[in-house]
């Protein structure tokens, strides 16, 4: 449809100024994004015979990669951008953040072809 584009889940249009749900508006909650960290992914690594392999790259604790992934996944899923915040360095944020812009203005000023 023409004049209409979707990002992570939110609808941009001349005419229609209409918002989906993010995931991670879907999902509830932080207290889901954790369940689904804890229970549907380092439970299973912890317990699953299929997952040894998976097991053994991670440290003997899994605290620090269960609150790393829950922060990212809240972060991907449309919620608080934590990870970035708390594991990427400024100088890092700034830089991607350049880039990005570079990039954007880019696309924008391009004659259509």
């Amino acid at each position: 449809m023409r004049g209409t584009r979707t990002f992570r889940n939110v609808v941009l249009s001349s005419t229609n100024s209409a918002r989906r749900k993010t995931p991670y508006e879907l999902l509830g909650s932080e207290d889901e994004v954790h369940r689904l960290v804890d229970r549907w992914f380092y439970d299973l690594i912890d317990s699953a015979p299929e997952a040894a392999t998976i097991r053994t790259l991670h440290a003997r604790s899994l605290k620090s990669a269960r609150e790393k992934l829950f922060l990212y996944l809240t972060g991907w899923t449309g919620g608080p951008p934590a990870y970035v915040e708390q594991e990427m360095p400024n100088e890092l944020r700034v830089h991607l953040r350049e880039r990005f812009h570079e990039l954007a203005d880019h696309m924008r000023n391009r004659p259509d072809e």
